[in-house]
């Protein structure tokens, strides 16, 4: 949505941007039991979702805020996470990824103009694995790279194609709208 024009609008998008984050990370799934203390939540969906409808540069500074939120010490991580400890972990990698994954995404969707589906398409593919990556090379820091793959990437690779088929249908309802109301 890209509220350049009015100032009120851009500071509620942001808030409601960062709570949504802040909602999303604390529907997590705990997946210690299978080895990894990475939670599995709903934060790469609101990273997407984020990033399609506001567009880059408010979901950059949605997204950094955020970030800044729990480092400086609120519980906005998951599970109730906060602190420069949340950006030293085996999760900071994700963390710092959905930095570039929401502007990405703000970049390859944008709901004002006509955008076809595939680029939104390729837009949620993306920015998912920017997710991925930058989370797996962060684990490598901490683990094998084969140990990092199993218990970094591997278990969240369902939910990411299900949260990607959700980020997809939904950004390109909201686009379908936008451009019957023009």
């Amino acid at each position: 949505m890209q509220f350049k024009q009015n100032p009120t609008w851009s500071i509620l998008g942001i808030i409601a941007s960062w709570y949504f984050l802040v909602i999303s990370g604390n529907l997590s799934i705990d997946l210690s039991r299978f080895g990894t203390d990475i939670p599995v939540t709903l934060q790469s969906l609101a990273v997407i979702l984020i990033g399609g409808i506001m567009g880059p540069y408010m979901a950059l500074i949605a997204v950094l805020a955020y970030i800044l939120t729990g480092v400086s010490g609120y519980s906005t991580f998951a599970n109730g996470a906060y602190g420069m400890q949340a950006l030293v972990g085996t999760s900071s990698g994700f963390l710092i990824a959905f930095l570039p994954a929401a502007f990405l995404m703000g970049w390859m969707n944008n709901p004002k103009a006509s955008t076809p589906a595939s680029r939104t398409a390729l837009g949620v593919v993306l920015s998912t694995l920017v997710i991925l990556v930058i989370g797996y090379l962060r684990l490598l820091k901490f683990l094998e790279w084969d140990v990092a793959f199993y218990k970094g990437i591997l278990p969240f690779l369902p939910g990411a194609v299900f949260k990607g088929l959700i980020a997809f249908l939904a950004l390109n309802t909201i686009n379908r709208f936008l451009q019957l109301r023009a």
